[in-house]
């Protein structure tokens, strides 16, 4: 089997192209000949084709071995150049070899040509391997040392798109990483022709760039637009030769890129280029990413830290206010306790029933405070209550049915609708009799004249309970503090209507922990709406 044999000829004698063809011929190799004799023809042979091997006579009347051999290296190639003569010298021989010439033989012994080709050839074929070798060792090198610059993953994206242009001379870069959650490639970067890549998702196991993750192997395609795997089609555009490569790293693909252009195919040495260069692109990425993953989770949990140590904070200072709120109110009852029983020794006569009817609202009054104070503690250490299935109107007729009598003595008009056949809330039944006390029992202490009107109804999923008076108000000032503990208002701390101011704090707890919800309406002097909400059973 004859082996194809791009050769160029400078010669001035055609019947020595001649026998220079029929030695190549039968030395095996089936040559392509051509012959040119001036510079301007060398020239624009060197520029339209690629050659295998230039045999160059060493003079010609217009020509010469020595400036054939200068011209093509002032094209920068490396291609084997051989002078054949029948009057070169000795001395000439080696200021040819000086120059540049792989070898020289003498016309009358063309013997020597075939060898001399063979010889030259496999020298080329190494020169050339090592060439690319230096190549991919400096294309890792560049990387390299740019990556060092780069903080985070996307930074190394941008360095790595620019060197890859800058490498294999490409018109499109596209960069697909695996999510660290997720079964799918996103496009973290892509520009020029793929620009439109930008940020579209695909399945781990889609397309072509699935399959070259799963394989673990480099896809290369001259014609993009034959292959029927590429999962978006409308996203090629125009780039016609592309190349896959996996982004591996411990046995394991985090990712791959593509790079594409117009026509031009990709050469072996180009495709080894990019797998190199994907090694070093692979493992720094990956180290990129957990760092980024790690500085992340140091910076929630910092967060989370600080908002603990926020909370504890506030906790600290609730704790002291609450000690000194409770020190406080405790401090008035035990004061009218001494003053009132040192009353009754010393005192007139006539005048104990008084005080001791004074000493009763004392203790009574000293006596909520503390179950109030006892019942918050209890929320607070969120003593588990039994929780049941509650027919919620049931509840609310229970203590209406308890407070008509009390509104009734004030002169209040005291209404309630109920609507019929609500669906049941899983709740704790004490609980919520006290919160519709409290609530509908504050609506009758604040009310003076006019009505209060108690409602329950059904909306979006949840079990809505109103209670509405037409008494005091809450001014604008109190209503953020409404359910502050020890907090009454302005209003109500300057009257004469008895609470600890931590009957809200009560209900509020007691809503929360049903996952209901509790907010307030209210105008000075015209009247409050407060409304609580308590998820409904979904019946079967």
């Amino acid at each position: 089997m004859t082996i194809p044999l791009c050769t160029l000829i400078i010669e001035d004698s055609e019947d020595d192209v001649i026998l220079l063809t029929r030695a190549l011929r039968l030395g095996g190799y089936d040559a392509d000949v051509l012959r040119v004799e001036t510079p301007e023809d060398m020239q624009a042979a060197l520029l339209s084709e690629t050659w295998d091997i230039i045999i160059s006579d060493y003079s010609m009347p217009r020509f010469s071995g020595l400036a054939a051999l200068a011209l093509m290296k002032e094209l920068q190639l490396e291609i084997p150049f051989i002078i054949v003569s029948g009057t070169i010298g000795e001395a000439l021989a080696v200021e040819a070899m000086r120059s540049g010439a792989h070898d020289y033989l003498m016309k009358d012994n063309l013997a020597r040509l075939i060898p001399a080709i063979e010889r030259e050839l496999h020298e080329a074929k190494i020169r050339e391997e090592r060439r690319q070798r230096e190549q991919e060792i400096e294309a890792i090198a560049s990387i390299s040392t740019h990556l060092r610059e780069a903080v985070t993953h996307m930074d190394m994206l941008e360095i790595l798109q620019a060197q890859l242009q800058n490498l294999v001379n490409v018109e499109a870069v596209a960069f697909l990483l695996k999510d660290m959650q997720e079964d799918f490639l996103q496009v973290e970067l892509a520009s020029g022709r793929w620009e439109n890549w930008q940020g579209q998702t695909i399945h781990l196991h889609e397309g072509v760039t699935g399959a070259v993750i799963q394989s673990q192997t480099i896809y290369v395609n001259p014609n993009l637009h034959d292959d029927q795997l590429f999962a978006h089609p409308e996203l090629i555009s125009d780039a016609q030769s592309a190349v896959c490569v996996p982004l591996i790293t411990h046995e394991e693909a985090i990712g791959a890129f593509w790079v594409g252009r117009a026509s031009q195919k990709f050469t072996d040495n180009e495709v080894r280029v990019l797998s190199a260069a994907s090694n070093i692109a692979a493992n720094a990425l990956q180290r990129a990413r957990i760092l980024e993953t790690l500085e992340q989770r140091v910076i929630e949990r910092t967060a989370e830290l600080q908002a603990l140590n926020d909370r504890l904070t506030e906790l600290d200072k609730l704790k002291s206010k609450f000690v000194s709120d409770v020190s406080h109110e405790l401090r008035t009852p035990v004061t009218s306790l001494a003053v009132y029983l040192d009353l009754l020794k010393t005192g007139s006569m006539d005048k104990q029933r008084q005080y001791i009817e004074i000493l009763q609202n004392q203790v009574t009054r000293l006596s909520n405070l503390v179950e109030n104070i006892l019942d918050l503690s209890r929320l607070e250490a969120d003593v588990a209550k039994p929780m049941e299935p509650i027919q919620f109107n049931d509840v609310v007729l229970d203590v209406v049915l308890d407070l008509t009598p009390v509104a009734e003595r004030r002169g209040l008009q005291f209404t309630y609708i109920l609507e019929p056949q609500l669906a049941r809330i899983e709740g704790n039944y004490d609980q919520l009799i006290e919160v519709i006390t409290n609530l509908v029992g504050n609506a009758i202490n604040y009310t003076m004249e006019g009505h209060v009107q108690v409602k329950t109804c059904a909306a979006n999923g949840m079990i809505e309970f109103v209670v509405e008076d037409t008494g005091l108000g809450i001014g604008r000032a109190d209503l953020p503090h409404l359910f502050e503990r020890f907090y009454r208002g302005q209003r109500v701390g300057q009257s004469t209507i008895p609470g600890t101011g931590l009957g809200l704090s009560i209900v509020r707890e007691i809503v929360e922990q049903h996952n209901g919800s509790i907010r307030v309406e209210s105008e000075e002097g015209v009247g409050s709406r407060f409304i609580v909400e308590f998820p409904a059973m979904v019946s079967g």
